[in-house]
């Protein structure tokens, strides 16, 4: 049996001579075998005040505590009963620190160090919380921590920095709950927040933020899970909810006043958002079993929306028809967005899809924002790729769309393909697609031009090509195996090209190539 108490008060004669002055005071109750505290206070003309209760076999509590003049440090350290191998250390330097170390259970460690003023960290790792471990570090003056764990195998990191001009701290809460979870927290700067809730098999979380008045939450729930979030610069927002298996989340922004929104359902997905820039928009919804989503914007105040979405699949048995879950999965889509005020939105419902835009300039806009879907899938094997590069272009992709219950049947659209090119300014391209592999590209090099693809039916082919000003064009194919070629090169120019039935053939060139 070794029981060890060592307590030092380095202000003892002084507090005998002048009992007006302050005081340190240390409170160490200990019961069963091999545990040991140790206490050291230095008040310094401040109030120290350290309370340690140890129950259960071989536990371990130091606490080291200094004050400045004025204030108070706090500490509480309670390792309960059948606590056989807690061990705890705390170290408190500044102006009215607070810690409060609560432990219950096999193997549990908690280390704690602030060093400024006004900082507070608790620590509670739950009852029966074996193999726990958290080591938060706090420079500054105003952090504030909160570390809560039950499960086995649960590790919190939490590291918060302050400005030396600051008076306002940053704010970190991490909650986990079940086996083999470990949260990584790392804060410099004011005023930002991290809130980690973990339920999770072997899920990792890693918050990282630089700069003043960002905030990142994370709810994970699903084995094998992973997020990481970095954010640099000013009030800059991260949400993410991911509750799936084998999955992964990435938010990486810098600058002021960007938002992501990350939605995850999906199993073995993963989801990856870059905003760089000031007030940029990303919002991510996956149900997509094996998919992708990337998200790249840098500039001001562009807009991106992805939903990889949950669609129906009607199914007829003995006479009965009714509709049941689709299996969602395999459907990939990337997003790049540089400059001002682009938007781009894609919903992607069915399997093996792949939708792709990318945008550079200002005011282009692939849909309508709060109407229109920029590039919509409903069906399997279909693929959209939209391109533009100039200002005020605009362009819509449907796919399968003409059932507005996104309800996959035999008659749903698969392995269309669409292709939009825009290059210059205020042009304007539609392409609808309905039926499967059918192939449309639209091309516009040039001012205002305006071009229209429908085709509905199957192994359709049509190609557009506009340049220079004014132009029109608007191909219509319904049936199978119809072609048309439309070719505009001057200015003002119109064309109206209609297909129906099968094997038709249209060319249209009006003016001179190059030109």
């Amino acid at each position: 049996m070794k029981r060890t108490i060592y307590t030092t008060v380095s202000a003892l004669a002084l507090l005998a001579a002048s009992p007006a002055l302050a005081q340190s005071v240390s409170n160490v109750t200990q019961t069963g075998t091999s545990a040991t505290a140790t206490v050291a206070q230095d008040g310094s003309g401040g109030t120290n005040l350290s309370d340690v209760t140890q129950a259960g076999d071989a536990n371990l509590a130091q606490v080291t505590q200094y004050s400045l003049s004025g204030d108070q440090n706090h500490s509480t350290v309670n390792q309960t009963d059948t606590a056989s191998g807690d061990r705890a250390t705390v170290g408190q330097t500044g102006d009215g620190n607070v810690s409060t170390v609560n432990q219950a259970g096999d193997t549990s460690t908690a280390d704690v160090t602030q060093n400024g003023s006004h900082n507070s960290s608790t620590v509670d790792q739950a009852e029966l919380t074996a193999d726990a471990h958290a080591t938060v570090s706090q420079y500054g003056s105003r952090n504030d921590s909160n570390v809560g764990q039950v499960g086995i195998g649960a590790i919190a990191n939490v590291t918060q920095t302050n400005a030396v001009d600051g008076s306002v701290g940053n704010h970190s809460t991490v909650m986990q709950a079940d086996v083999d979870s470990s949260a990584n927290v790392t804060q410099n700067g004011q005023e930002n927040t991290s809130n980690v809730l973990q339920i999770g098999l072997g899920s990792t979380v890693n918050v990282s933020q630089d700069g003043t008045n960002n905030r990142s939450d994370v709810l994970q729930a699903g084995a094998g899970a992973n997020v990481g979030v970095n954010q640099s610069g000013d009030a800059n927002t991260s949400m993410v909810g991911q509750l799936a298996i084998d999955s992964s989340v990435t938010v990486v922004q810098g600058g002021e006043a960007n938002n992501s929104l990350v939605g995850q359902l999906a199993g073995g997905s993963t989801v990856s958002v870059g905003q760089f820039g000031a007030t940029n928009n990303s919002t991510v919804t996956d149900l997509a079993d094996g998919s992708s989503a990337i998200v790249y914007q840098n500039g001001t105040s562009n807009n991106s929306n992805v939903s990889q979405n949950m669609a129906s699949q009607r199914i007829s048995i003995f006479g009965f028809t009714f509709d049941s879950p689709f299996v969602n999965e395999n459907d990939h889509s990337n997003t790049s967005q540089v400059g001002v005020s682009n938007s781009a939105d894609i919903s992607q419902y069915g399997a093996n899809q792949v939708a792709s835009i990318d945008q550079i300039g200002s005011g282009n806009v692939s849909g309508v924002p709060g109407e229109t879907v920029g590039v919509l899938q409903i069906g399997t094997g279909q693929s959209a790729y939209v391109t533009q590069h100039g200002i005020g272009n605009a362009s819509i992709v449907e796919q399968g769309g003409n059932d507005p219950t996104t309800t996959i049947t035999g008659d749903s659209s698969h392995d269309n393909m669409a292709t939009v090119d825009q290059y210059g300014a205020d042009g304007t391209s539609t392409i609808h697609q309905d039926g499967d592999s059918n192939v449309a590209s639209l091309t516009d090099i040039g001012t205002g031009n305006i071009s229209s693809i429908i085709q509905d039916g199957s192994g359709n082919n049509a190609d557009v090509l506009q340049e220079a000003t004014g132009n029109v064009s608007n191909v219509t194919e319904l049936g199978t195996g119809n072609s048309a070629s439309v070719s505009q090169y001057s200015a003002g120019n119109l064309s109206n090209v209609m297909q129906n039935g099968t094997g038709n053939t249209a060319t249209v060139v009006q003016g001179s190539g190059g030109q």
